[in-house]
C-alpha cells in the first residue's frame, strides 16, 4: 500500500523534536518495514536542503506553512495555494493518507482519499479545530482519556456524528538489559554525592519548569549532604519549532528568580538514540507540569530505563497510577 503521511510540524534529518515526532518516525518506519511504500510530507524550513530519508521513509519538506506552533497556517495566500497543490498531488499518489496530529486545514486538497488521522495534545487550537471541523475515516488517539475528551467535546458542541475513535497506546522500547548510564556531552560526570533530577521535556512553562526549580531547591534543603543537579535539555538554537518554548538565557533567568541557578544545568537537545542512557543516568525524572498530557511518553520511557518518575495527576498521566516506578502527586 502507498501511504502518504502529513506532518504540519517539520521533520529534520538528525533531530527529533518532542514525543509526537518520535512517535511519527516510529510509526512510519514500522509501516515501511512491513512492506508499505511510505512517504511523508512536512513543512519546509531554512534547516532543510531538499528531500531526505529516515530509515527508508522518504521525507518531502514541501509544505509552505509556518513550521512552528501556534498559528501553523498563518502564511501569505500564495503559500497556502502552493501547499494545496502539494497536498493534492500527494493525495493522488497515496492509497491512504495519514495526518499525524492532523492540523491540516486545506482539506479540500485531499479529495476523496481515505484519511486516517491521529490526535495528540487536545489543548491546542489545531487539534480542537481538526476534530470539530474536519472529518476523517478513523481517528487514532494514544489514551482512553483522550478518546473520551474528543467524543464528549463533539457531543456537547452539537456535532451530529463522529468517526470511529480508536485508542492505540504509544509504545516504548524495552531492552533485555538496562542501558549504560551516560550524561550528555558538556555535562560534568556524576560524583558520589550527586542526586540527579531529570527534566526531559520541551523547555516551556506548562511542562513544569518552575515546579522543577522549586522541587530541586526543596530537595537540596532536605538532602543537604547531597549535591542536587537538575538537568534540562534546550531546543536546537534557532529551531523556532514551538514559540512557547524558552531560550537558554530565559531559562537561566527564571532559575535565578527561584534561587536554582546553582542547581540547574542546561544541555543540548538529545537524539532518540541518546535518550535511554540519559534516562538511566538520573535518580528521578520529573513530570510535574500543568500540561494536560494525552499519554505521557516520558514516564514510560523513564521507568523502562530504570529511573523512577514523579508525575502530576493531570490528563492521561492519571492512568499510570498502578505502574511500578511512577508516583503521582496529590
Amino acid at each position: 500500500m502507498r501511504i502518504a503521511a502529513v506532518s504540519v510540524a517539520p521533520l529534520l534529518p538528525d533531530v527529533v523534536i518532542g514525543g509526537s515526532q518520535k512517535i511519527l518516525v516510529d510509526v512510519l518506519t514500522g509501516l515501511a518495514r512491513n512492506g508499505h511504500d511510505v512517504h511523508v510530507w512536512c513543512t519546509g524550513t531554512s534547516a532543510h536542503s531538499g528531500e531526505f530519508e529516515i530509515s527508508g521513509v522518504g521525507v518531502h519538506p514541501e509544505l509552505k506553512l509556518r513550521g512552528s506552533f501556534p498559528a501553523t497556517h498563518q502564511v501569505p495566500p500564495f503559500k497556502l495555494a502552493a501547499t494545496t497543490q502539494v497536498l493534492s498531488e500527494m493525495a493522488d499518489w497515496g492509497d491512504r493518507v495519514y495526518l499525524h496530529a492532523d492540523a491540516v486545514y486545506l482539506r479540500h486538497a485531499l479529495g476523496e482519499t481515505d484519511i486516517v488521522r491521529s490526535i495528540h495534545d487536545y489543548v491546542y487550537e489545531e487539534a480542537l479545530v481538526s476534530t470539530l471541523a474536519f472529518d476523517a475515516t478513523t481517528t487514532i488517539v494514544p489514551s482512553n482519556y483522550l478518546k473520551s475528551c474528543i467524543e464528549t467535546t463533539a457531543a456537547i458542541t452539537g456535532k451530529e456524528s463522529i468517526e470511529s475513535v480508536c485508542t492505540i497506546p504509544n509504545g516504548v522500547e524495552v531492552h533485555a538489559e538496562l542501558p549504560e548510564p551516560k550524561l550528555p556531552d558538556g555535562i560534568a560526570p556524576r560524583s558520589k554525592d550527586d542526586l540527579i533530577l531529570l527534566f526531559p521535556h520541551r523547555p516551556e512553562p506548562t511542562k513544569g519548569l518552575v515546579e522543577a526549580f522549586r522541587t530541586a531547591v526543596e530537595v537540596q534543603l532536605r538532602e543537604s549532604s547531597r549535591n542536587v543537579r537538575l538537568l534540562l535539555p534546550m531546543y536546537p538554537k534557532g529551531s523556532g519549532f514551538d514559540e512557547a518554548a524558552s531560550e537558554s538565557d530565559e531559562v537561566q533567568q527564571l532559575a535565578a528568580e527561584h534561587d536554582a541557578e546553582s542547581i540547574v544545568e542546561l544541555h543540548e537537545w538529545l537524539s532518540p538514540s541518546e535518550i535511554p542512557s540519559y534516562l538511566a543516568a538520573g535518580d528521578v525524572t520529573l513530570c510535574i507540569g500543568s500540561f494536560i498530557e494525552s499519554f505521557g511518553l516520558v514516564p514510560m520511557e523513564s521507568v523502562a530505563n530504570g529511573t523512577p518518575v514523579v508525575c502530576s495527576r493531570v490528563g492521561a498521566l492519571r492512568e499510570f497510577a498502578d505502574i511500578a516506578g511512577v508516583t503521582l502527586t496529590p
